[in-house]
């Protein structure tokens, strides 16, 4: 951020939502007094404060908040190739970008543009800065208060290459995730959230590191994550001691059950005694949540283009936050996060092509009737 750039903290006449606007000094004054009118004349009111570092507009007005995101803040590169060759075989790549992912930073975008009170809890390296993700994030109103920055480690880094038929692999690559560095977070940095999502991000030693601390009201929503392979039974066992939720794709939740040797969903309900409901996400299928007595089956939201599946699995977690938040029923729940995913996948880059609420609820009350 240069010192160029000043943010103003414009909030409802109501006080129900808080809002920052930017406004760089290279632009003429004409544009800082037609943003100001603008914000009055969206019910907003300026207040008496401008500051010239956003963090501490967002850390000193967001003292309650509705989702803490504990997890991987990573910088996703994707190859576009020809091919992806065999063993010992050479494919060429036609073009890269980079984009700003993570499950933890994903959620909290799509959170945040939603309109959710989000902050994020991370280690990230010095190029988190360099790349602009922290920027990215102070714009959407995330609060980084929580996240520790290594300066001279690199954050985490997806590879993704990919074919022109979308078929792809992934390479992860942990960088500053290496390091045994601990969020050290106490139980007052963990209350006042209304959820919390804890990612698959070093997740074993930051669970035993929370593991005592989250209290409620306070619910924990833990994604198994794509390195479900890796953790211990005795780890899984300790996570389903302090879910309220739990979300993952087919083959996440297979693994889990083998390893927890589980022949059912039924039989986690009974070693997890604090859980509402299991989602598991079926891709083309949809997906399917589980509560101790009943199961919901959601459809799949059509998207107008397929362009990437990256970020999907995190747009549907999304949409199931923001329900648990504004206690909607499990089915809106879910269906909200089918919307959401359908978005998704019509652009690269998950935190790039989140819809603004006239789109999703267009689209919802095209497959589901009226939004809640």
């Amino acid at each position: 951020m240069g010192s160029a750039d000043l943010y103003f903290l414009v909030s409802r006449a109501d006080a129900s939502r808080n809002c920052v606007v930017h406004i760089s000094i290279a632009h003429r004054l004409y544009r800082l007094r037609g943003a100001c009118l603008h914000a009055f004349a969206q019910n907003y009111k300026l207040t008496t404060f401008v500051y010239s570092d956003v963090e501490s507009v967002i850390g000193e007005q967001m003292q309650r908040y509705d989702l803490l995101a504990i997890g991987n803040l990573t910088l996703d590169i994707v190859y576009e190739v020809d091919r992806i060759p065999e063993l010992d075989e050479t494919g060429l790549v036609l073009h890269q970008n980079t984009y700003f992912g993570g499950r933890a930073g994903n959620i909290a975008i799509m959170g945040a543009r939603l309109g959710l009170d989000v902050a994020i809890a991370s280690i990230v390296g010095g190029d988190f800065v360099e790349s602009g993700y922290k920027d990215h994030l102070l714009r959407h109103r995330v609060n980084i208060g929580k996240v520790k920055i290594l300066e001279k480690k690199e954050c985490a880094k997806i590879h993704v290459y990919r074919q022109r038929d979308g078929k792809h692999i992934y390479f992860f690559q942990p960088n500053v995730q290496r390091s045994n560095h601990k969020l050290n977070l106490n139980e007052e940095d963990l209350t006042g959230f209304k959820v919390i999502y804890l990612t698959s991000f070093n997740s074993e030693q930051t669970a035993t590191e929370l593991m005592g601390k989250i209290k409620p009201p306070s619910d924990v929503f833990f994604g198994l994550g794509e390195e479900i392979y890796r953790k211990s039974r005795n780890f899984l066992e300790s996570v389903l001691e302090i879910s309220n939720y739990i979300g993952a794709n087919e083959r996440e939740f297979e693994t889990f059950l083998k390893k927890m040797s589980l022949s059912s969903v039924a039989e986690i309900f009974d070693i997890g005694t604090r859980l509402r409901f299991v989602c598991i996400s079926l891709g083309e299928k949809g997906s399917v949540i589980y509560t101790p007595d009943k199961k919901y089956v959601i459809p799949v939201v059509p998207s107008a283009k397929l362009v990437s599946t990256l970020g999907a699995g995190d747009a549907y977690v999304t949409g199931l936050v923001y329900g648990i938040v504004n206690q909607w029923n499990i089915e809106n729940c879910g269906r909200l996060g089918s919307v959401l995913s359908s978005f998704i996948l019509e652009a690269e880059g998950a935190q790039n092509t989140s819809p603004n609420w006239g789109s999703l609820k267009k689209r919802y009350n095209q497959f589901f009737g009226k939004l809640p």
